[in-house]
């Protein structure tokens, strides 16, 4: 029985976090750790959304719309802040950015994604 190969989110997954990050851009452990945790929280809500186990989504099925209501998803059913929400989405942003550079068939759907904007946060005065 032959074991079925990794798909395209499985194999650009791997090269971003193990190699990408920690070697050509040098980013510390604690960021890598955080941009895993933000992809897997993505992962998790697309998987639960679209009916379809982890192990079969593919970068293909990851659009604007998806992402979009992932950080819609974050800061209401999650009650994460702005701040957040734009640290998840920054996240999101680095991956698809290697992704293009990578895999230059999904360069479109990367351009689409990296356009969605950070929302604004309030300021708070500071405090002495």
């Amino acid at each position: 029985m032959k074991g079925e190969r990794p798909n395209s989110l499985a194999l650009a997954l791997k090269g971003f976090l193990s190699d990408y990050l920690p070697r050509v851009r040098g980013t510390s452990p604690h960021t890598i750790l955080s941009y895993r945790d933000a992809i897997k929280l993505l992962l998790v809500h697309l998987s639960r959304k679209k009916g379809i186990p982890v192990a079969n989504l593919t970068i293909e099925e990851i659009g604007v719309t998806e992402i979009v209501a992932f950080l819609d998803y974050l800061e209401r059913d999650r009650n994460n802040g702005v701040g957040t929400r734009n640290g998840r989405l920054a996240a999101l942003h680095s991956f698809f950015r290697y992704v293009a550079e990578t895999r230059p068939e999904c360069i479109e759907q990367c351009q689409r994604i990296l356009n969605i904007p950070f929302k604004r946060a309030s300021v708070r005065p500071v405090e002495y």
